[in-house]
């Protein structure tokens, strides 16, 4: 069942990722406006293929080992590098295959740690999962989500991006989900001091139909930051649990 659960999460991820990934062009907003789909094939992102190790991860052991999951991204980043990684992502992943160890390497991006938009979506597969198991609840998938992030991106900020995406995947997947401000509200529970769930905090004002409020305040990834995404994609999300595609449109 927990595996089930962060297999279509993944495949959700894999998805939106590859679905994103093929409007990054210059006259794009037109094919958004009109919802016209591109032709294929799509591909999917080094934010899946951190999903991936993470999941295989959780398959083998059912909790993260960060050293071994250290490695399985290190690995999987080497043996598909043209992926479309994050540049800092990518130089940490290729200086950990080459032996040095992940702590340090993640401290040392940006003097304290990256807080870039990476460093979120690797969450989401693993808050399903956990909600796949009983007795949990969504502080085991926050805190979880904090070591699969700290790999790679050490900065506060880009660890509670992360437990708001596993948090809020949790909620999701656990089948009798709040929603609206209802789901924000306990999202922002799990969420560490930071300027996302401040963001989050936010987006309770934001009515569900404001698109353009929405942009203005939350941000929609312009900065390629923890917190000028996450944020955005949980509100979104808030809005449209039971519609995956109008969310991808969104």
């Amino acid at each position: 069942m927990a595996l089930n659960e962060a297999l279509l999460c993944l495949a959700g991820l894999s998805l939106g990722n590859a679905f994103g990934q093929s409007y990054i062009f210059p006259e794009a907003d037109s094919y958004i406006k009109r919802r016209e789909l591109l032709p294929g094939p799509w591909k999917w992102g080094g934010d899946t293929q951190l999903a991936i190790s993470v999941v295989e991860e959780l398959e083998k052991r059912e909790w993260i080992d960060q050293d071994y999951l250290a490695r399985r991204m290190a690995w999987r980043y080497m043996t598909d590098p043209a992926r479309g990684y994050s540049p800092t992502t990518r130089q940490t992943l290729e200086r950990i295959a080459q032996g040095e160890y992940f702590r340090a390497v993640a401290r040392a991006a940006f003097n304290g740690g990256s807080y870039g938009s990476a460093a979120a979506p690797r969450a989401a597969p693993l808050g399903a999962f956990f909600a796949g198991f009983s007795g949990n609840n969504p502080a085991k998938a926050a805190s979880e989500a904090r070591l699969t992030t700290a790999i790679t991106h050490l900065h506060p900020d880009a660890l509670a991006g992360a437990e708001a995406v596993a948090v809020a995947s949790f909620l999701a997947a656990s089948g009798q989900y709040p929603k609206g401000t209802d789901f924000l509200r306990e999202v922002i529970l799990y969420v560490s001091e930071s300027r996302v769930r401040q963001r989050i905090v936010q987006a309770l004002e934001i009515p569900a139909a404001d698109l353009a409020q929405a942009v203005a305040v939350l941000g929609v990834g312009e900065n390629h930051t923890v917190f000028d995404t996450v944020p955005f994609a949980i509100w979104s999300a808030a809005h449209h649990l039971d519609n995956f595609e109008e969310a991808l449109w969104w």
